[in-house]
């Protein structure tokens, strides 16, 4: 009954949102995000177009998978992850708080079906880049720019933070550890 409170005071803020304060949702942890996603992978993006679909632009980025940490994806296949938004050249549209993502760019996802292809859980918390440091050490980063969450305090007041912009970096090594120490506890994986 709380989660169905809760779900509906947070409709009633994303619909008075302004415009600019992009999308608003509850935040999720790496926990939560290795539970509700049917596959975890890191992989690299090989394509992207865009595919108008009932009267919408939906963006279909194609991952190839190297690593597979939950689910039945294996190295060397590829998933499509279907987005809204996207730009052709008489039409533009883009949803923000959207994962965004660039060819050869590498990246851990956090994924579920949604018809034909997959959707990032969480939008773009699901998504982190991987690059390589000064030192050449590989770390992760989420672009969060769009997203602004809302938190329940102790006496059930709504907070909204509208500043994330860019999470903290970390090791791919230290979220990698996090998603296998979740599986192990929770009996997920394969």
């Amino acid at each position: 009954m709380h989660r169905l409170v809760s779900a509906g005071i947070l409709a009633v803020v994303i619909l008075a949102a302004l415009p600019a304060q992009g999308t608003v949702m509850i935040f999720l942890n790496d926990r939560e995000l290795t539970e509700r996603a049917q596959v975890v992978v890191q992989g690299t993006v090989v394509q992207q177009h865009v595919v108008p679909l009932q009267g919408r632009l939906w963006t279909d980025t194609h991952v190839r998978v190297a690593t597979s940490y939950k689910g039945y994806l294996q190295a060397g296949q590829t998933l499509v992850v279907r987005q809204p938004g996207g730009e052709t050249p008489t039409l533009g549209m883009q949803v923000a708080g959207a994962a965004t993502f660039r060819l050869k760019e590498q990246v851990v996802l956090f994924a579920r079906p949604a018809g034909s292809a997959f959707t990032v859980v969480g939008m773009a918390l699901g998504k982190y880049s991987v690059l390589h440091d000064r030192q050449g050490k590989l770390q992760v980063k989420r672009d969060l720019k769009g997203l602004s969450f809302a938190a329940f305090e102790p006496g059930g007041r709504m907070t909204v933070d509208h500043h994330p912009a860019v999470a903290a970096a970390s090791t791919l090594e230290a979220l990698i550890a996090r998603i296998t120490s979740h599986l192990t506890t929770s009996g997920g994986g394969r």
